[in-house]
C-alpha cells in the first residue's frame, strides 16, 4: 500500500504545513526586490502544491515516522477523545462532533457551489449572441473540449469559465477590433493553461477548509497570480506598443466592471486597485531579465518543506503508568519504527524484533497475530 492512512493529525499537520507555506510565499511574492526577479509561474506552481499538500494529508508506508507531540499534544488528545454522550451504546468524542460539524458544513458548501456552477455556466452556454473567432478556439478545441465565444449583454467584463465546455463571455461594448483581439487572448489563454480547473480546485478547498482563514486568505492572492501569468504569456514576445494597448484595455475593462469577486469564473479586469497596480507594475518589468538563482532557491526550498511535512506525523505519546503495569516487575521497552521492525517467519506467522541499537543485538519481544498487524504498522512499525 502506497500510504498507511488519513488521520486526524495527518489532516491537522497538512492544514498548519500549508497555511505556514502559503503566507510564506504571499510575504516572498510581496517583496518588491523579489517581484521583478521572479517568474509568477513559479509562484503558482507553488501555490498548487500546496493545495494538494491539503487534498492529499496521507501518511505514506515507510516513510512518515510518527513523532512525539509532548506533553501539549497529550492533553490536546485528552481533550479531544473525551466522551460526550453514547449513540446505540458506541461512544461519541468532541474529535466526532468536530468531524462531523466539519463534513456537514463541507458538504453543504460544496452541493451548493456545484448547483450554482451549473446554473451560470447554463445560463451563459443558451444566452446572448454567439461570435465567430475560430482563431482563438480551435487551439482549445478537440473531441472532448468545445468552445464558445459569446456576447452577453447582463455581465459587466470580460471572463471565461468551463472546463469541458467552455466559454469566452464578453459584455455587450463596442469594442474596437483591436480590444477584441486583446481580450480574447488573454481568455483563451487562460482556457488554453487550464486556469480555470485550479480555480475550481482553489474553490474546493475553500470550501472543505471553510474554518481555515489561512485558506480563505490566500485565495484572492492565488487568483492574482492567475492573472499575472496569464498577462506574461500573452505578452511574451510583444512589442512596447502591443503592451501599452494591452494596459489601457485592462484599465478601461477595471473602470466598467462593479468589483464583484466573479468566484466561478476568471474575469479580465478582476482585483482591487492594489492587485490592478500590481499587474500594471508586472507587465510594465516584463522584459526585466528574471534570477533563474531566485527562482531555483525559493522553489526548492519551498518544496523541501513539503517532502519534509510527509516525513512526520506528531502525535500524543503516552509513558506506561503502574496502573498499565499491573503486578509486572520485568523490564519496559519503548517500541517505535527506528528500534523496532514486524518480520514474516517461514510458517506464516510474525514476530516482534527489537534492536537495542542499530549494531546492537535483536531480541524477539513476542509474536504478533495478523489480525494484530495494524496495531503495529499505523505507528510506524514496518513489515520487513
Amino acid at each position: 500500500m502506497l500510504f498507511n492512512c488519513i488521520s486526524v493529525n495527518s489532516i491537522m499537520q497538512a492544514s498548519v504545513t500549508s497555511s505556514i507555506m502559503m503566507i510564506l510565499i504571499y510575504k516572498i511574492r510581496k517583496e518588491d526586490k523579489l517581484f521583478d526577479k521572479v517568474n509568477p509561474k513559479v509562484f503558482l506552481i507553488i501555490y498548487s502544491l500546496c493545495l494538494l499538500r491539503m487534498l492529499f494529508p496521507v501518511e505514506f508506508e515507510g516513510y512518515t515516522r510518527p513523532i512525539s507531540g509532548g506533553p501539549v499534544w497529550n492533553y490536546v488528545n485528552d481533550f479531544l477523545s473525551a466522551e460526550v454522550c453514547k449513540i446505540s451504546g458506541y461512544p461519541v468524542t468532541i474529535i466526532h462532533l468536530i468531524i462531523a460539524i466539519w463534513f456537514a458544513v463541507a458538504a453543504v458548501k460544496l452541493v451548493q457551489y456545484i448547483k450554482k456552477y451549473r446554473r451560470i455556466h447554463n445560463i451563459f452556454w443558451y444566452s446572448g449572441e454567439e461570435i465567430e473567432a475560430d482563431e482563438f478556439t480551435e487551439v482549445t478545441n478537440n473531441r472532448f473540449i468545445s468552445t464558445k465565444i459569446k456576447r452577453i449583454n447582463f455581465i459587466d467584463a470580460p471572463c471565461c469559465m468551463g472546463i469541458f465546455k467552455r466559454i469566452i463571455a464578453i459584455p455587450n461594448e463596442n469594442y474596437t477590433s483591436r480590444e477584441l483581439e486583446i481580450i480574447l487572448k488573454h481568455e483563451n489563454e487562460h482556457l488554453r493553461n487550464n486556469d480555470v480547473l485550479i480555480k475550481h480546485l482553489i474553490n474546493i478547498i475553500c470550501k472543505i477548509y471553510w474554518w481555515n482563514p489561512v485558506v480563505l486568505f490566500v485565495k484572492k492572492n492565488i487568483n492574482q497570480s492567475l492573472e499575472l501569468n496569464c498577462d506574461m504569456r500573452v505578452l511574451e514576445n510583444n512589442t512596447q506598443e502591443y503592451r501599452i494597448e494591452y494596459l489601457e484595455t485592462i484599465l478601461q475593462e477595471y473602470k466598467r466592471h462593479n468589483e464583484i469577486e466573479h468566484e466561478l469564473m476568471l474575469a479580465l479586469a478582476d482585483g482591487n486597485p492594489e492587485e490592478l497596480y500590481e499587474r500594471f507594475k508586472a507587465i510594465s518589468s516584463a522584459k526585466r531579465k528574471k534570477s533563474i538563482i531566485n527562482q531555483f532557491v525559493i522553489s526548492f526550498c519551498l518544496l523541501a518543506i513539503v517532502m519534509i511535512s510527509y516525513s512526520f506525523i506528531i502525535q500524543a505519546n503516552y509513558e506506561p503508568t503502574e496502573a498499565n503495569l499491573g503486578d509486572y516487575e520485568g523490564e519496559v521497552l519503548s517500541i517505535d519504527g527506528f528500534n523496532s521492525y514486524l518480520r514474516k517467519n517461514d510458517d506464516g506467522t510474525y514476530s516482534l524484533i527489537y534492536k537495542e541499537s542499530i549494531l546492537g543485538q535483536e531480541q524477539v519481544i513476542l509474536d504478533v497475530a495478523e489480525e494484530e498487524l495494524s496495531y503495529y504498522t499505523d505507528t510506524g512499525i514496518k513489515i520487513e
